[in-house]
């Protein structure tokens, strides 16, 4: 057997001596793998002296792999924009051409900002934050090295990224690096990056974090250091440019919350790459310098000026197109397209101006060339995307658009108060899931109308916009006790008891109360809540459901006179109520749509109009302008069938709109050329010498 040893005791002391030695030597191979140090040197210190001084200068020398042509007039006119408000100051919004390069033309100017101290604390705001985290991660991907290009700006601003690079893409690593024995406190987390703390470097502890516009903006900084620089990325969605109240919203977000980032006396600047999508959004407002005049914005187009000679050009599309049917492929008809144009070059671009004449695709000859192609693919695309300046392509010429609701605005009307000339009082509920739309509406006898009120139940406690989905104060949320269909009986219990019992003033005094109130009944399952409501209310005498159905040209349903009880309109009627039904209207709603389009699309004086109170209406324009007309034409009948825009979910108020021009012609509303609805009355006996007398015997 071995020998036994003796087990080695330790005094106290002792063992204290050896326990901190055995930690110290730990704490010095920890520190040994945890430091990065020397740091190299410049490799070419008069080229990052250069690049310093000058933004294109950098872009040309640290990103040939990105700007590899030559610089257009337009590029240079941005890049000194740019350079003067990163230096002083101020808001700068450049739209350009798509794939012209102005997001990582911005970009670069924003990395130059912060490898040269120019920039402390940089923001990249987007219309969403995954957008923006997109961009930071373009930057990341150049500090931590691409391989696309030469690594001149490793070499040249090792201070800023050979820390960056000995974390080997583990991130984990940030805490605990050091340099010369001094933690660097570099962090590079999802949505922001704090560069290396290096003695004597100027962009030590510089910060970038990313945002959605719609996240929460202001006070960002990081202890004392606010931002002085923004970086606004495409802040607006096709469907928020095509939403008037959204572009709202997000211009007050950009005037309010980050212009307000700058510390008192701090400049602050702001660089906006957008891209012009609708004639009046967000982009278009920003470049609108008697909107904005603070902004300095530039708008660039790919065709400074169009060919004189279209007709040849429209031979050249013909060309194209009769190619590419022959031989089904791109790459053949290029080439005959090509050859077309190379043959008529001198005709084809004459009058022609390209803004930026190396860029051109494989395959095509010129910059002309390349636009036309555009051009000649899709119109409307082309002046959004590549001129920007986008026009409107009307489904219909009797369309509503967000100016006609503001140009249908009476300054001295107040909320609420009923135009002199107004007899009658409508209104009417939409039921949703999470809340109630709601409008109360005056009429004249000829149909002449005023919207006095609209808003939701319950009131959702924000500014608009917000979607129907993600109501932030729900019905059941109101009723908490309840079921869904037992809050959406109470929701109506509560908004048509008030809606019933207000009474609005007339400007010569005179109240006036609610005559009819419609409420729509057609949403599946919650369909026979509505109904049993408008059955049970103590205000049932005042309140239907209603039903808008679907009727085409060819349709007859209206046609016909009413039968017993029942009772008929302009496209609606009241049917006799049968053992167990409810009393309901069912009416046209395309017939009715249109009639409100023409009401709103009338002038203030017509004699048939429609005009709203004095406030800003973002959300009416909105749900206004969420439905389009298309014209069709069957059996000699012609008629509008209305369809929901593409992106485009909430109607609501559009609807309530519509429903109280149906209630206010069961009222008896009507134009001069319609005959007034009215309830059947007992007929007198026609006397046989009054029928001899009207035939003219």
């Amino acid at each position: 057997m071995p020998k036994q040893t003796k087990k080695q005791k330790y005094t106290p002391q002792q063992y204290e001596k050896k326990k901190n030695a055995a930690l110290i030597r730990s704490r010095q191979e920890v520190a040994k793998g945890r430091e990065i140090g020397p740091l190299p040197s410049v490799v070419d210190p008069k080229r990052r002296a250069k690049a310093s001084e000058s933004l294109r200068y950098f872009c040309e020398a640290y990103f040939p792999h990105i700007f590899s042509l030559a610089w257009s007039r337009d590029h240079l006119t941005a890049i000194e924009r740019i350079e003067t408000a990163i230096l002083t100051g101020g808001k700068f919004a450049l739209a350009m051409p798509r794939g012209q390069g102005k997001t990582s033309l911005l970009t670069a100017a924003m990395l130059w900002g912060l490898v040269t101290g120019k920039i402390k604390h940089g923001v990249i705001v987007s219309a969403t934050a995954e957008a923006a985290t997109q961009l930071l991660d373009d930057i990341k991907t150049e500090l931590e090295g691409n391989d696309e290009g030469p690594d001149h700006i490793g070499a040249d601003f090792p201070e800023v990224c050979f820390p960056i690079r000995q974390l080997d893409a583990i991130h984990a690593r940030c805490r605990g690096q050091l340099l010369d024995g001094k933690r660097t406190k570099i962090q590079f987390v999802k949505n922001g990056i704090i560069l290396p703390t290096v003695d004597g470097s100027l962009l030590s502890g510089s910060i970038i974090v990313t945002r959605g516009l719609l996240a929460g903006i202001r006070g960002l900084k990081k202890k004392n250091n606010r931002p002085d620089c923004v970086l606004l990325d495409d802040p607006q969605t096709d469907l928020s440019a095509r939403s008037p109240a959204q572009t709202t919203t997000r211009l007050k977000i950009i005037g309010r919350g980050i212009k307000g980032l700058a510390g008192p006396g701090k400049k602050l600047a702001i660089l906006a790459a957008v891209t012009v999508i609708e004639p009046a959004d967000l982009a278009s407002a920003l470049l609108d310098r008697k909107r904005f005049p603070s902004w300095h914005g530039e708008r660039f187009a790919m065709l400074e000026s169009f060919p004189a000679n279209m007709e040849r050009w429209q031979e050249y599309a013909d060309v194209r197109r009769e190619a590419l049917i022959d031989t089904n492929s791109d790459e053949a008809a290029a080439k005959a397209a090509a050859e077309f144009y190379t043959q008529h070059r001198t005709e084809m671009d004459a009058g022609a101006v390209a803004a930026w004449p190396e860029r051109f695709e494989p395959g095509e000859v010129s910059a002309i060339q390349n636009a036309m192609n555009l051009y000649l693919d899709d119109k409307s695309a082309f002046f959004a995307e590549y001129q920007n300046q986008p026009f409107t392509e009307t489904e219909n010429t009797n369309e509503i658009t967000d100016e006609t609701i503001r140009s249908k605005t009476i300054a001295t009307a107040p909320r609420l108060i009923v135009p002199l000339e107004c007899q009658h009082v409508t209104a009417a509920v939409d039921v949703h899931k999470g809340c109630l739309f709601y409008m109360v509406a005056a009429w004249t006898d000829k149909f002449s109308g005023h919207i006095l009120d609209y808003g939701t139940f319950p009131d959702q406690r924000t500014a608009y916009p917000f979607p129907i989905a993600d109501c932030r104060y729900t019905l059941e949320e109101a009723f908490p006790s309840q079921g869904l269909e037992g809050a959406i009986y109470s929701g109506l219990e509560n908004l048509v008891g008030r809606l019933a019992t207000n009474r609005y003033t007339r400007t010569d005094g005179i109240e006036l109360a609610v005559k009819q109130m419609l409420i729509d009944a057609r949403w599946g399952e919650m369909t026979p809540t509505v109904t049993k409501f408008c059955r049970e209310s103590k205000h049932a005498a005042i309140v239907l459901p209603s039903y808008g159905q679907y009727y085409g040209p060819a349709d007859s349903f209206f046609s016909g006179k009413a039968k017993g009880a029942e009772r008929r309109g302009i496209r609606w009627k009241v049917p006799a109520v049968r053992v167990g039904e409810s009393r309901h209207v069912i009416f046209d709603s395309n017939f009715w749509k249109s009639f409100l389009a023409a009401r709103l699309l009338a002038g203030i004086g017509d004699k048939a109009t429609l005009t709203l109170f004095n406030e800003t209406h973002d959300i009416v324009a909105d749900h206004f302008t969420a439905e389009y007309a298309t014209p069709i034409t069957s059996r000699g009948r012609s008629m509008d069938i209305w369809k929901m825009r593409p992106g485009r979910h909430e109607n609501h108020l559009f609807d309530v709109a519509v429903l109280n021009l149906v209630a206010a012609s069961i009222q008896g509303v009507a134009l001069e050329s319609h005959e007034v609805a009215k309830p059947k009355q007992k007929s007198e006996p026609i006397r046989f010498s009054e029928i001899q007398k009207a035939k003219g015997r």
